[in-house]
């Protein structure tokens, strides 16, 4: 579960190509281009150094429209991809044309989960319907101890929480919007804090879920990605409470959320352990506690749901 997160993508490539073609009939010298690139993320900013130049035409490569600017900036769809650039430039002499290649870097997991700097709106996820959702022991390999059907937060009474979406950007801000009348929650977090709640069937309240209905999305919402922690935890090993043991998840990839953000559901804990991060998918084990209310113990981690997310449509 390391991964390398938040690495600063600002890698500066000084690529010089020489003219190919020259047509001209006159005395005047043929057009000449330096060519620099920076690399952010998957936009490329280009420097044109030139002499003897009027004009200048770009074909990036990526089946764009180019640009006809002496230093454009461009971004690129595709990230972990190399793409091969022209430049034709036209002055008193005649034409060059300049070739070159940018290589754009493999997507980070805060892009993939953000959109990375270019993408101002952030990317939303919602819950996959379509995925399995496992019931897993708090311990220290998250271990797997029931796979429940796909869809089965519908069965439960939770149909809206497929629609639900958590939306990051890559300055640390966070959004959650809800598409129902409240959002699943711990049933024993709503009872020890009272908090309304509905459990929407005994299936869903056995599991120790109900749906908070006074929940609303406060402002000023964030999260932080840890890119490797040994993420410690008090874990109760019976559902009343009595027995508690210290568990240490190692080189773990973490998603912290301030006081009142949450993912997949409500709970006393507001740090997630991911998984598995890819552009089309997430998978995150999100903790929760079913000590009963009024335990010392209240709040005491006792399992884990492991959730897959999608990018919101």
């Amino acid at each position: 579960m390391g991964m390398q997160l938040n690495r600063p993508i600002l890698l500066p490539v000084i690529m010089i190509a020489a003219a190919i073609g020259l047509h001209s009939c006159s005395r005047d010298p043929a057009p000449s281009a330096v060519i620099t690139v920076k690399i952010n993320a998957n936009a490329a900013v280009f420097t044109v150094v030139a002499s003897d130049a009027e004009t200048f035409e770009w074909d990036f490569g990526d089946g764009s429209n180019g640009s006809t600017e002496q230093n454009p900036v461009h971004v690129f769809a595709d990230f972990g991809k190399e793409y091969s650039i022209s430049l034709t430039v036209t002055g008193p002499g005649g034409t060059s044309i300049f070739n070159t290649t940018v290589k754009i870097p493999s997507m980070t997991t805060m892009e993939m989960l953000t959109g990375g700097e270019n993408d101002a709106d952030g990317r939303a996820w919602t819950l996959d319907e379509d995925a399995e959702i496992f019931m897993a022991k708090a311990d220290a390999v998250l271990t797997v101890q029931k796979t429940l059907a796909k869809g089965i937060l519908s069965a439960w009474g939770f149909s809206t929480a497929y629609q639900d979406k958590y939306v990051f950007k890559n300055d640390g801000t966070f959004s959650v919007v809800a598409a129902g009348q409240g959002i699943p929650a711990g049933l024993m977090y709503c009872t020890s804090k009272n908090i309304p709640n509905t459990p929407p069937s005994q299936s869903a309240a056995d599991r120790g879920l109900t749906l908070m209905t006074s929940w609303h999305s406060p402002s000023g919402l964030a999260f932080a990605m840890n890119e490797s922690k040994d993420l410690n935890l008090e874990v109760c090993t019976d559902d009343d409470g009595e027995n508690v043991t210290n568990v240490t998840i190692k080189d773990a990839a973490t998603l912290s959320f301030s006081k009142e953000a949450f993912l997949g559901f409500k709970d006393w804990q507001n740090e997630c352990v991911i998984l598995q991060q890819t552009e089309t998918s997430m998978k995150v084990a999100v903790f929760i506690s079913t000590v009963p209310a009024g335990s010392p113990r209240q709040g005491k981690i006792t399992g884990a749901f492991v959730l897959t997310f999608k990018p919101a449509e």
